[in-house]
């Protein structure tokens, strides 16, 4: 037997925004891999050392500090930088992914706050759902 329950729209409304959230992390770290492949490749075709531990600290506590300023959980967010410059690392030495044209549909805010991400129109909204009972 299944009832129908209303779907609050103030949820839905939330998780159509943490998609469209989720959806902008995704291509944000996918242009932060393409522009660390042309830079491995850059440092390779130049005979340059590919890696630097330094510049990896650096980029590591800077990103923390970003956390830290905007109020974000600084032991995630250099986590995820981490893993974002071990897995470009780990695709450069498979095949380098870049665009024909070196696009990006990423839009990248150079100071300031980041404006509140845009809510995207959800594909379909539906207000009612099923589930079955216990």
């Amino acid at each position: 037997m299944s009832r129908a329950v209303l779907v609050d729209p103030v949820v839905e409304e939330l998780r159509a925004r943490l998609a469209a959230i989720d959806r902008s992390l995704v291509l944000t770290l996918r242009a932060r891999e393409q522009t660390q492949q042309r830079l491995l490749a850059y440092k390779r075709s130049a005979a340059l050392s590919l890696f630097d531990v330094e510049q990896e600290r650096l980029v590591r506590d800077r990103a923390r500090d970003w956390a830290e300023e905007y109020g974000a959980d600084p032991d995630l967010i250099e986590e995820v930088v981490g893993q974002a410059m071990a897995s470009g690392k780990r695709r450069f030495e498979g095949p380098t992914i870049l665009p024909a044209n070196g696009s990006s549909p990423v839009v990248v805010f150079l100071s300031g706050p980041a404006p509140e991400p845009e809510v995207l129109p959800a594909r379909r909204a539906p207000t009612l759902t099923h589930s079955r009972a216990l």
